[in-house]
């Protein structure tokens, strides 16, 4: 008798180590092992956010202890870094965050709960405004990607839940921007 390997597929949960690199100068951008808590990433396959569509593919089919790699374009990756998500916003938007540091990433909201979140870039305090760039971090760049699959299993009812939660929230913001 055999032993069948759990492949990745839906419904199954991922747990990989994740760096993902400059293709151009090889600069590392991302390591998860660097991380102490959470050293490796775990996801419903097919989850939207960290990992481009295109890593999925690949991670399709492969099984605990298997390495993919992939080498993406910033459109197939993170996307271009778009122009029009710079935003001018009051400082008074900032006012509950005690330590504001350019470079790192905040999420705010207006008087319409309207969220935004990205990095801060500049304070201008004269004029009373911060520059927030809501680019992806790796918008506009080229980059590889290798995922070592530390273990597959299947997706309990409560992740499987949660995934379909997010996808329509996200169906939601399109539906909104195409009205928009």
């Amino acid at each position: 008798m055999t032993d069948k390997k759990t492949v990745v597929e839906d419904g199954f949960v991922v747990e990989f180590a994740l760096k993902i690199t400059d293709s151009e100068d090889g600069e590392l951008l991302m390591d998860s092992s660097d991380e102490q808590d959470e050293p490796h990433l775990a996801m419903v396959y097919g989850m939207p956010g960290i990992v481009p569509p295109p890593m999925w593919d690949a991670m399709a089919g492969k099984a605990k202890g298997d390495t993919v790699r992939v080498s993406l374009k910033s459109d197939d990756a993170y996307g271009p870094e778009y122009d029009d998500a710079y935003f001018h916003v009051p400082l008074e938007y900032l006012k509950d965050i005690p330590d504001l540091e350019i470079g790192e990433y905040y999420s705010l909201a207006d008087d319409n709960n309207d969220v935004l979140a990205g990095c801060l870039i500049e304070v201008n305090k004269d004029e009373n405004y911060a520059v927030i760039n809501a680019n992806h971090p790796l918008a506009g760049r080229d980059v590889a990607l290798e995922a070592e699959i530390i273990d597959v299993r299947k997706a309990t009812k409560e992740e499987l839940a949660e995934m379909l939660e997010v996808l329509a929230e996200l169906a939601e913001l399109a539906e909104e921007e195409d009205e928009g």
